[in-house]
């Protein structure tokens, strides 16, 4: 039985979308039948969310990193090494590659000198070649939104929503066998509330007075609104919902598989090519950087967007057409194709 190490982090400086998209491609390791153990520097705070999935967790204080993840790798017998970090470097993947280890880098922007991995993923829908130039000759890259891993609530996702009217139930999917569910988009009832459900996702360590100040704002205007938070449900609020607004990160491509037409507000500098990048896709609408955005600018972009059925069922589609819920097995093929040891 092989073993893979995930060495990830989530904190409130650099957010939680690293330890997701771990946490997606772990399921889908262990499910084959293989170990799972996290490798986290200690006070991220999301340690708790990957032991409930069942995963153990290694804290390390991380003033050996490298040392400290490849004796564990060692310990535990491990094939793969995945990597997923704007702290980890060229020498850390050179590092984990000389101690005889497998190496899965999950990179956003191609931030490193050189890369030593054998597998590179760059899930974002930006992802080109021209950002891993200086690469190893055996190096694979695996680029764009056809890799976005999706953790396993999403993807077997089957308590449909409740129908109103003519607008989408998804237990006629399950019905018929769809693996996908789709959305219909129908016209706005002025008084009918159920067509105005507003997700508000700002994050997993998103400041807790912009978030209620932007759903007070939301309120007052006469939308039904919920906030994600650490424990919440999140394919079903995303099923919930008619619009979402959300920060630019990981988060939007879950938007995306769910057909939710997305308002974008960009909390960080790695987040602006993905809000432009879904908004180019025709998933999203971006309103540029929170703290320049004005909450009246917020509501009248949900109001327009609730009021024009074509560009809301556009959206939808176009996010369908975009994640199809199939990333992490298309990058498992790639890693068995490294090891056969990865069951």
């Amino acid at each position: 039985m092989s073993t893979t190490i995930f060495r990830c982090d989530g904190s409130a400086a650099i957010g939680t979308g690293h330890v997701m998209r771990c946490l997606a491609l772990a399921q889908s390791v262990h499910h084959l039948g293989n170990n799972v153990l996290f490798v986290m520097r200690e006070d991220g705070g999301i340690e708790e969310r990957v032991k409930r999935e069942g995963f153990d967790v290694v804290c390390i204080q991380g003033k050996n990193d490298l040392q400290e993840t490849a004796l564990l790798a060692r310990e535990h017998g491990a094939d793969w090494v995945v990597v997923d970090g704007y702290q980890f470097d060229s020498f850390y993947q050179e590092g984990i590659k000389n101690a005889g280890f497998k190496l899965l880098f999950i990179d956003d922007y191609g931030h490193c000198d050189h890369y030593h991995a054998d597998i590179v993923l760059n899930q974002n829908v930006y992802a080109s070649n021209d950002l891993y130039g200086w690469r190893e000759p055996y190096t694979r890259l695996l680029l764009g939104a056809k890799y976005v891993l999706l953790r396993k609530e999403f993807r077997s996702f089957e308590t449909p929503r409740q129908c109103h009217g003519e607008g989408f139930c998804p237990s006629t999917a399950l019905r018929t066998g769809s693996t996908k569910l789709s959305r219909t988009i129908t016209g706005v009832a002025p008084q009918d509330d159920t067509f105005q459900h507003i997700l508000l996702t700002l994050g997993g360590f998103a400041q807790p007075e912009r978030s209620s100040n932007i759903q007070r704002g939301l309120e007052n205007a006469g939308y039904a609104v919920s906030v994600t938070s650490g424990d919440a449900d999140v394919p079903h609020l995303m099923q919930w919902a008619d619009i979402a607004v959300s920060a630019g990160g990981t988060t939007v491509y879950e938007l995306a598989y769910m057909g939710i037409p997305s308002v974008l507000l960009v909390r960080a500098d790695n987040q602006q090519a993905v809000a432009e990048g879904m908004t180019k896709a025709g998933c999203a609408v971006n309103l540029g950087r929170v703290e320049d955005v004005k909450i009246e600018e917020i509501i009248q972009k949900v109001d327009a967007l609730l009021n024009n059925t074509d560009q809301r069922r556009r959206m939808s589609e176009a996010g369908h057409k975009l994640i199809d819920g199939k990333g992490a097995n298309r990058v498992l093929d790639a890693m068995r194709a490294y090891s056969p040891v990865l069951k």
